[in-house]
């Protein structure tokens, strides 16, 4: 049987225990200590042995050079609950979740996790509760301010299956060793269809509403003259892009 398939399989298997497990349970008793165990399974299914710490290191403070890298984005954390290494070189992070956190939405987690990579200068890495599993391109410099979907591919436990190649593609451990996480994303940037582009489009149109409103607020004379509040929302919004930062 291939690996692959083996794997497939496993996590099934693993989907339909814990869909046993939480549908009687009270969500507010389960501890995140109890969602690592379940995310220790997953990533059991994935090749990777949580008590190998040749594998996997758990809150494991960052080294130095990291530290430093997380000061200048006023990043307060510094230990991640899964580094997944290959001996002693990082290859991504994993953060472990409360069930009570809606890790789609929230922009915190999204910005540690972000931050721990983007230090280490790893391509992505991941946060679950193992309801929801979401991997972060972390490529770019965070900013907390970020939606938390920014850069980010999301999936909720019943899209597992539907989605496992990619997953599999991502969290397999030969995968990561062999530097598959690096090829995709290089491949993502030369054809340029990673997620940050979709993603960039909307925070530029985001941007964009935001300056017309504040123009709107501050000169009257652009309520009556849509033409003239375009012109202005476009010429300042070139004015920025010209900038060096």
């Amino acid at each position: 049987m291939s690996t692959i398939v083996e794997a497939r399989q496993r996590l099934q298997l693993l989907i339909n225990e814990y869909e046993s497990f939480i549908k009687p349970a009270n969500r507010d008793d389960i501890s995140e200590e109890t969602i690592r165990g379940w995310i220790n399974k997953m990533l059991e299914v994935f090749g990777w042995n949580v008590l190998d710490t040749n594998q996997v290191l758990q809150e494991k403070i960052l080294g130095e050079s990291e530290r430093i890298k997380l000061k200048e984005i006023a990043s307060h954390h510094s230990r991640p609950d899964y580094s997944l290494v290959s001996g002693r070189i990082i290859k991504a992070f994993l953060d472990a979740k409360d069930l009570d956190v809606n890790i789609f939405s929230d922009r915190s987690a999204a910005f540690q996790v972000r931050s721990y990579a983007w230090s280490a200068g790893v391509p992505c890495s991941f946060a679950s509760n193992f309801e929801q599993l979401v991997i972060y391109d972390c490529r770019f410099k965070p900013d907390p301010t970020q939606p938390a979907d920014y850069g980010a591919i999301q999936f909720h436990f019943l899209e597992y299956i539907e989605n496992f190649e990619e997953i599999f593609d991502h969290l397999y451990r030969d995968n990561v060793r062999a530097n598959k996480l690096e090829r995709i994303y290089e491949k993502a940037a030369i054809e340029g269809k990673h997620t940050l582009d979709a993603n960039f489009n909307v925070l530029l149109t985001e941007f964009r509403l935001k300056l017309a409103n504040s123009l709107l607020q501050n000169n009257a004379a652009f309520t009556s003259n849509e033409q003239l509040l375009n012109y202005y929302v476009q010429e300042t919004d070139k004015g920025i892009g010209k900038q060096k930062f």
